[in-house]
């Protein structure tokens, strides 16, 4: 899910004045794409947060990242579509420029009437009657940690076999509502359905539960999915524990079976198997398969992406986007136009990518490598990837994944499902841009392969 592409490198809201003169809804065309955006922008803990529509594509409340307004300047990086919107405030509109993969667009915003669209009714929404009782439950984590969360528990005597589901990056809430696809509702009801307990929470500092989301690393996040296993646990429904995680997911259920005994399996969702400059580095440069490039300019770009990643990620925290936006621009100073424009790097500078990548999240996710924790689990490992993802690519992971379970327990397994994206919804291309558009959830043969896994391992 890790937060850039929905995945996995979502920007953090940063500093806004209260009261903000662009808290509102905003409204316009991208000239020359003929598409309809709405930008819904809300006062968030003394700064701004934001979700962005594109209703002709199906996309209603996409999140984004870096949402701020400064002087007269409003920018928000949406991470999901690599896009970037900046205008300036002046008077009731906002004219400005639409970026998005090496094309700049003008977009001037007027204020919206009716506020967010309403998501659209899913063809997998769970409908009643339903054989389970959801419970809200409330979990201590660390201090100034507080998950809110809901437990649902199949009809019958039990006890059940019971998982814990955490979701992929960017600020989740129980449900990881993904462009109205409501992951973690249509899992756990499916999972219910076939007599297994599940647990599934807002991430601190999102929805109900307290905490600071920005400030916080994937070993963060591992400490509250472990907090969260543990209260399942002790739960008298419960028989054993499972950690299903998705995306970002997938790297913190490892960490949470090595440090808890009660943990007895894990189910990866597309979760990473190489380290996270790697992810990112296929991310940052997937579009440029079709963009009409030279060698050099290619060889010159990858050589600017892994200077960028070092720099971002090494050193003082300072200044490093500084250092990492420096690099870029050195390594491709050489480059002509005819390169320059393909990889659009007059329209989108190396400055606001850095900038996107020093927060402590993603300093973290750059340079972590989840081999060590996935070889040391001493529980059975069910791995499952979509064979056209294109965030965490099976390509690269797959091998890698296997190579790490190696001497994993008995049971053990990584599994490709053909023609799946990272949601694991049926697609021919994989692209996130498609996510919203397709009506379809979790496939049912994804949570079928999961149940059926999960249920196996219970006496």
């Amino acid at each position: 899910m890790l937060r850039l592409l929905l995945p996995l490198v979502a920007l953090v809201a940063a500093s806004a004045a209260a009261q903000s003169p662009v808290v509102g809804d905003w409204t316009g065309e991208i000239e020359g794409a003929g598409l309809t955006v709405t930008f819904h922008v809300a006062d968030a803990d003394g700064g701004l947060s934001s979700t962005f529509d594109v209703p002709a594509q199906g996309a209603l409340g996409v999140p984004t990242g870096e949402t701020t307004f400064r002087g007269d300047t409003l920018t928000i990086t949406v991470p999901l579509v690599g896009g970037r919107y900046q205008g300036t405030l002046v008077g009731g509109a906002v004219a400005g420029t639409w970026s998005q993969g090496g094309a700049s667009l003008p977009l001037r915003l007027t204020r919206a009437e009716g506020g967010a669209a309403a998501p659209p009714e899913r063809a997998d929404t769970p409908q009643p009657p339903f054989p389970y009782r959801d419970e809200e439950v409330s979990v201590a984590s660390v201090d100034g940690v507080t998950l809110a969360g809901t437990l649902t528990v199949p009809d019958g005597p039990g006890p059940f076999p019971g998982v814990v589901l955490v979701s992929g990056s960017g600020p989740q809430d129980r449900d990881a509502d993904v462009l109205g696809h409501r992951l973690f509702v249509v899992l756990a009801d499916h999972l219910a359905r076939r007599g297994i307990a599940v647990l599934r929470y807002d991430e601190r500092g999102v929805g109900a539960s307290t905490g600071d989301f920005g400030a916080a690393t994937t070993a963060d996040f591992a400490l509250d999915a472990q907090a969260a296993a543990d209260a399942l646990a002790g739960r008298s429904e419960v028989s054993s524990v499972g950690v299903v995680g998705h995306s970002e997911g997938g790297l913190v259920a490892p960490l949470v079976a090595n440090a808890l005994d009660a943990v007895d399996s894990v189910v990866l969702l597309a979760g990473p198997a190489v380290p996270g400059r790697d992810v990112l580095r296929y991310q940052l440069s997937r579009g440029l398969g079709g963009a009409e490039v030279s060698d050099a300019g290619r060889a010159a770009y990858g050589a600017a992406l892994d200077r960028l990643l070092d720099e971002v990620s090494t050193g003082s925290p300072a200044d490093a986007a500084e250092r990492a936006a420096a690099a870029f621009r050195d390594e491709t100073a050489g480059l002509g136009p005819a390169d320059r424009e393909a990889l659009g790097l007059d329209a989108a500078p190396a400055d606001p990518l850095a900038a996107g990548l020093a927060g402590p999240w993603e300093r973290y996710f750059i340079a972590y490598d989840p081999a060590p924790a996935l070889r040391a689990l001493r529980v059975p490992a069910l791995a499952v990837f979509g064979g056209l993802d294109r965030q965490v690519r099976a390509d690269d992971n797959v091998p890698a994944m296997r190579a790490a379970l190696a001497d994993a327990p008995a049971g053990s397994d990584v599994v490709v499902f053909d023609g799946l994206n990272h949601l694991f919804q049926p697609t021919e291309a994989g692209d996130p841009a498609e996510y919203g558009q397709i009506d379809t959830s979790y496939a049912p043969a994804v949570m079928e392969a999961v149940a059926d896994w999960i249920t196996a391992r219970t006496p």
